[in-house]
């Protein structure tokens, strides 16, 4: 996964003014004055459209599409989770994989055997 941006990036990308940069700004801006709660969920839900229109336009890449959501997922007070573009786990499980059966190991048994029966 990609790393977040320390202190002097994002100095330096304020100042070039890249879309992520802008984006990571605006919802720093967007909690500080957020009035309450249900006022800030709603802005955060609108600034994930946004952050989706400007992957699709390609002003952003997919790693930052998923670094700003998850920014977004910090600071949300209803703590909701939204579907990111690189997703490691997998569907099926969730995150959990069974573990392989137990073999039972014991001694060696006929093949012509075990066809006959």
């Amino acid at each position: 996964m990609a790393k977040k941006k320390g202190g002097f990036g994002r100095l330096l990308g304020a100042i070039t003014g890249s879309p992520y940069e802008r984006l990571l700004k605006q919802v720093d801006k967007v909690v500080n004055e957020a009035s309450n709660d249900k006022a800030l969920a709603k802005t955060l839900k609108k600034l994930v459209k946004v952050v989706g229109q400007q992957f699709e336009e390609e002003n952003i890449d997919d790693e930052e599409h998923d670094l700003l959501l998850e920014a977004i997922e910090d600071v949300d007070p209803e703590e909701r989770t939204f579907s990111k573009l690189n997703d490691d786990s997998e569907e099926f499980y969730s995150g959990d994989v069974p573990d392989a059966p137990e073999l039972n190991v014991g001694k060696r048994k006929n093949l012509d055997d075990l066809m006959k029966s």
